[in-house]
């Protein structure tokens, strides 16, 4: 009857949580699934909400995760300015939403941008290594296509710590929702 769901009612909260964990695992290494792609929301100066899809890397423990950018973007900025971020994962197929609450650390030229670099295999080199900054006004597209593969420099990990998550498992009129709080873990109204 619920084979469809990732999270069935008949779960502990344990259980329900360690099935959320599995899947932003598999995430982090099957392209194709759907919380591969998070949706990412960051504060601009004037305080306005800025949100933007990005690819989901790494889930380092049940505390942090990495993101990757380009030192130049809006949203390293943004994390520079305000470091208080949220990430929603959503898999239409399952209907499972997993909501982030967290603050990003930004680490460039370091230990950890060397080790995720030689990871990564440059995978997405393409996203960091473009002669041009993300978001620099050009007179044509073509100049939005010189790169530079071998130069890490603009490379940039984003590293989230969790400080709250909440899931929320749609199954028509009996969702489920739990929240998961310094290692506290609740059920609560949809």
């Amino acid at each position: 009857m619920h084979d469809h769901l990732i999270i069935k009612p008949e779960f502990s909260l344990d259980e329900a949580w360690n099935q959320v964990f599995h899947e932003l695992k598999r995430a982090t290494v099957d392209p194709r699934h759907p919380f591969r792609t998070v949706w990412l929301s960051t504060m601009m100066k004037d305080g306005h909400p800025n949100c933007r899809t990005v690819v989901f890397r790494k889930l380092q423990d049940e505390q942090r995760l990495f993101i990757y950018t380009d030192i130049r973007s809006d949203k390293a900025k943004e994390i520079d300015q305000n470091p208080a971020i949220s990430l929603v994962f959503y898999n239409p197929h399952k209907k499972l939403q997993v909501k982030v609450l967290g603050t990003g650390v930004l680490h460039h030229s370091n230990e950890i941008t060397e080790q995720e670099w030689k990871e990564s295999g440059h995978r997405g080199a393409h996203s960091y290594t473009s002669t041009k900054a993300p978001g620099e006004v050009i007179t044509n597209p073509a100049e939005a296509f010189q790169w530079d593969l071998e130069d890490a420099s603009n490379f940039c990990v984003i590293e989230v710590f969790i400080s709250e998550m909440e899931f929320l498992q749609l199954n028509g009129t009996q969702h489920l929702r739990s929240k998961k709080r310094n290692n506290e873990l609740v059920w609560i109204t949809p």
